[in-house]
């Protein structure tokens, strides 16, 4: 059974290059808009190995969602990917800061594997 994967961004072209990426990677991926919509699918479905997200989106910014996963759905590894510093996703329980500028798409996918060997 494959790894699955919530990508989380406000940015299509963003979610969709994840997605493909992890695809590849051998993972199964879907994908929210926001925070809220995340939250509306980790409500439904707990299932998943990872949640990748950014910080800066409408309705839930990604620091608010990493905070509901850690408190409802501990099992959840979460990385945060933003073009911000990060802080507050560390302080909310990320368990990796990724820069939107520095990072690789090698280094994502390596970094989920870590977390969940597909």
């Amino acid at each position: 059974m494959k790894k699955r994967i919530l990508v989380v961004d406000d940015w299509e072209s963003i979610r969709e290059t994840f997605a493909l990426i992890l695809t590849e990677a051998n993972y199964e991926v879907l994908s929210a808009s926001d925070g809220e919509e995340a939250i509306n699918i980790l409500a439904k479905d707990s299932g998943f190995d990872l949640v990748i997200t950014d910080g800066r989106m409408p309705k839930k910014r990604g620091e608010e969602l990493i905070k509901y996963i850690k408190l409802a759905h501990p099992h959840i590894k979460t990385i945060f990917v933003s073009s911000d510093d990060g802080v507050d996703a560390l302080i909310n329980g990320a368990d990796v800061v990724f820069s939107k500028i520095n990072m690789s798409f090698p280094e994502l996918v390596e970094t989920a594997k870590k977390f969940a060997p597909p």
